[in-house]
């Protein structure tokens, strides 16, 4: 939004359910391996049921840890183990944001995988276990707005938001150019 405001551009999306859909059918093609880490068992059972069908060619495996700001050590390398034992060739992390990104930090270089997607709330959309944000709020690039909306307490994670808002607005009005 502020790209399009500010410089007139459309910077091409990159969105979560656009990212997931891409490198599913990429292993699905290659008869690939991908890993779940993160949510419920419910939420994960859904995701290998979905995907058996419209991705049959991929192995899937998951693990749910538990629901916890900060994983101990043990917890860490239980998580893992489990991906390193099976091996796949990406992993998808949904713990929420900015946990899931923290955690695929500090331990990607740990992960035998070739890459890590922190997709968080598309592994509820996927599943089944919410509904998904209808494609028009994707189109007009207001996805996160919807989702906040919906879900109110995603604020607290952006603190800063509203100095993001004040200066947008200032753009938008011309009162000052950001380059």
């Amino acid at each position: 939004l502020g790209s399009i405001i500010n410089s007139r551009e459309v910077i091409k999306k990159n969105q979560g359910p656009d990212v997931f859909d891409f490198y599913m059918n990429y292993l699905n093609n290659k008869r690939g391996k991908a890993f779940f880490l993160g949510s419920t068992k419910e939420v994960l059972n859904g995701i290998k049921k979905r995907s058996s069908i419209e991705y049959p060619n991929i192995n899937i495996e998951y693990f749910s840890p538990p629901f916890k700001s900060v994983f101990s050590e043990l917890e860490n390398k239980q998580m893992i183990k489990k991906i390193n034992d099976f091996n796949p060739n990406i992993v998808f992390i949904g713990m929420t944001c900015p946990k899931q990104e923290k955690w695929a930090h500090e331990h990607g270089k740990k992960l035998k995988t070739d890459l890590i997607c922190s997709i968080g709330a598309v592994f509820n959309w996927y599943s089944g276990d919410q509904n998904e944000i209808h494609p028009l709020w994707w189109k007009l690039r207001l996805a996160w707005f919807k989702r906040t909306i919906d879900r109110p307490e995603i604020i607290k994670r952006y603190p800063n938001i509203g100095i993001f808002f004040y200066h947008l607005l200032l753009s938008l009005f011309g009162i000052k150019k950001y380059e």
